[in-house]
């Protein structure tokens, strides 16, 4: 199992898009018998959205989530 960490400051909204686009990216070229370990991950190219500055475009990728039906409230919980 691979934790990703971003570098930056992103929204939960394109997280979920980002995580998606992963998925799926392991899901079809990789199967029990190639697994789709960290060294396949990091030589993985995984495309994004991008934004006139060439950077990838959270904003775009979090407004696509929010798009979605939801039949399910999400609510942070306090600890």
């Amino acid at each position: 199992m691979a934790v990703l960490i971003p570098k930056v400051q992103i929204q939960m909204g394109a997280l979920f898009f980002l995580a998606t686009l992963i998925r799926w990216e392991g899901k079809f070229k990789y199967g029990y018998g190639r697994k789709w370990g960290l060294g396949r991950m990091k030589a993985s190219e995984v495309r994004l959205p991008v934004a006139d500055s060439r950077m990838p475009d959270w904003h775009y990728m979090q407004k696509v989530i929010q798009a979605l039906p939801s039949q399910v409230q999400l609510t942070a919980v306090s600890a």
